[in-house]
């Protein structure tokens, strides 16, 4: 074990027997991080372009934690713990992602007169309750208390909440955004 200390999340730790480990991890925090900041900084999700960059995100973000929730490395507690803050950070940027399109993409689709537009929105609308719904209870059962206590069970309800989001964004990518531009109601990148 090595004497060095590393700094993850501004907590201080000792350097387990794999650093690989915790370098990776501080990579991805503090990528996450900036990422968070650079987003929030520009606002309200008013393009498709920005609607695409929080797909990329929400992605790059399951496939990284995918990595991650290895048994063995989450039996390390800073690696846990790590995993456990970037889990939550995907939560809040789920919800914000669908409180975006609340915001900025269905309202404008259900004020049209294109009926098959007003349909649209009205589908994704009523598809974002059960993703919300199961993350809901996947946060109360899982990470509220921060436990950090990675079970099988866990792991299993993880990858099928990354799955139904997987799917949400395969759907909005595939269905969503070639109406979006077809429609001509949004820019497809900014000037």
């Amino acid at each position: 074990m090595s004497q060095g200390k590393t700094l993850i999340g501004g907590v201080k730790i000792r350097r387990q027997r794999d650093p690989e480990i915790l370098n990776i991890g501080m990579f991805v925090t503090r990528q996450y991080r900036w990422r968070c900041r650079n987003l929030e900084e520009r606002g309200v999700m008013n393009t498709l372009t920005s609607l695409r960059e929080r797909h990329s995100e929400l992605l790059g973000m399951i496939r990284d934690l995918k990595i991650m929730l290895n048994p063995e490395q989450l039996k390390v507690k800073p690696h846990a713990k790590m995993t456990h803050e970037l889990l939550c950070a995907l939560g809040r940027k789920l919800q914000h992602h669908l409180l975006e399109e609340d915001k900025g993409v269905y309202p404008p689709l259900l004020t049209q007169e294109d009926a098959k537009l007003k349909s649209l929105a009205w589908g994704f609308i009523s598809g974002q309750k059960p993703l919300r719904t199961q993350f809901d209870e996947y946060h109360r059962t899982w990470l509220k208390n921060c436990d950090f206590k990675f079970t099988e069970a866990f792991l299993d309800e993880t990858l099928e909440v990354f799955s139904m989001i997987e799917d949400r964004i395969e759907r909005e990518k595939t269905v969503l955004l070639p109406k979006l531009e077809e429609s001509g109601l949004f820019a497809a990148s900014p000037a």
